[in-house]
Parts: C-alpha cells; structure tokens; sequence
C-alpha cells in the first residue's frame, strides 16, 4: 500500500493506492455491494486474483491486505478465536495485540489479523487454542485449592 499526496485546491487529500497482496496489480476501490449485495462502505478488489478487503468503516481506508477467500476464512476464524480474550477484560486488545505480535514475531504495527497471511493465521489459531488452554487449565486449577 502506498500514498500519494495530491493537491487539490488549496489542501492536501491523501489517495490510497493499493496492491493486490499477491501479483502486485493495483487493486480496483469498488463499492461493496456490487460484490456483496448486503454489505454496505468500500472494498478493494484484485479482479485477476479474486482477492478483495474492506475498508474501514466511512473511509476508504483499507482493512488490511487483499486476501483470497481461504485467508478470509482463517482470518475470521482468528477473530473468533482472539476477539474473546480481549473482549473478557481480562486483558486489554492493546495487550492481546501485543501478544500476537510476539507470537508472529511482527512488529506492532503488522499485528492485526487484516494483515496476516495463510500461514501466520494457522500459527496464529495454534497458539491462541494453546493460550486458552492454559489460561482455562490455570483457572480450574486454582478454583480446586
């Protein structure tokens, strides 16, 4: 993803030119329900290899990288999987983040499941399953003594 300033009267507005994640072509910004006839705001989509991305919502902000559909799925299986464990309070989502960068071995700013691959999602839902298991075997642990 790059950026390209452009002048435009007498202020600045930031363009957002994206690539596709996997032949490198630009990515085409569409709207998304000519893709998803329910969904709603922008998506970016490489025709060439049927990978597309969402984008913020009321921007045109990407989400993340364009993926296939099979990296969509794992990428909302980690949601499933990760979302809970911040979302208990338990831990703060900044917290959690930190953790996924640590376990990816990414820097903070490439942490976030728009941006992982095929196989940093699977290590991803490995480590996550194996975290609450251990957080799950620690509390009933400690609810016997």
């Amino acid at each position: 993803m790059s950026f390209v300033f452009v002048l435009i009267s007498s202020w600045a507005k930031c363009i957002v030119r994206v690539n596709c994640s996997y032949c490198f072509r630009p990515a085409k910004l569409i709207k998304a329900k000519e893709l998803h006839p329910r969904k709603r705001g922008w998506l970016y989509i490489c025709y060439n290899c049927k990978a597309h991305v969402g984008c913020h919502r009321g921007t045109r902000e990407p989400l993340g990288y364009l993926a296939t559909k099979d990296v969509r799925r794992l990428r909302h299986r980690c949601h499933k999987a990760l979302d809970p464990i911040w979302q208990s309070q338990i831990v703060t989502r900044s917290e959690t983040y930190e953790w996924v960068a640590k376990v990816l071995n990414l820097p903070a700013e490439e942490a976030h499941i728009g941006k992982l691959n095929k196989s940093q999602c699977q290590k991803l839902l490995v480590a996550t399953k194996q975290l609450k298991y251990q957080f799950y075997g620690l509390l009933q642990k400690g609810d016997k003594e």
